[in-house]
């Protein structure tokens, strides 16, 4: 799914800088893309697990926007997604997406 989000970005949104799938791919290769974010800043795609496992290199980064699809996975207030999701520094906007009628 991550790989479909990445192709829609690139196909509609040309300009956008550092368009990166954080995949459950090696721990050094997930390092590296951290570092180019921060420094370069971009668009991350990643799941709701990498969320959770990697919630310390994901919170000490600052977003402008926060974009989560299958939003009905974090209403429960009391799981440990949400509490992540909620954790991450988000200057502008969150977006929750859901076609599940909650």
């Amino acid at each position: 799914m991550k790989g479909y989000w990445v192709t829609e970005l690139t196909k509609w949104c040309p300009g956008a800088p550092n368009i990166m799938a954080f995949t459950d791919s090696k721990k050094s290769e997930r390092e590296q893309q951290v570092k180019k974010l921060r420094r370069e800043g971009g668009v991350l795609v990643t799941s709701y697990g990498m969320v959770t496992s990697e919630r310390i290199n994901l919170s000490e980064m600052r977003y402008d926007v926060l974009v989560v699809d299958e939003g009905h996975k974090a209403k429960n207030i009391n799981t440990e997604l949400r509490r992540n999701l909620v954790a991450l520094r988000v200057r502008g906007h969150r977006l929750i997406l859901t076609g599940t009628p909650l």
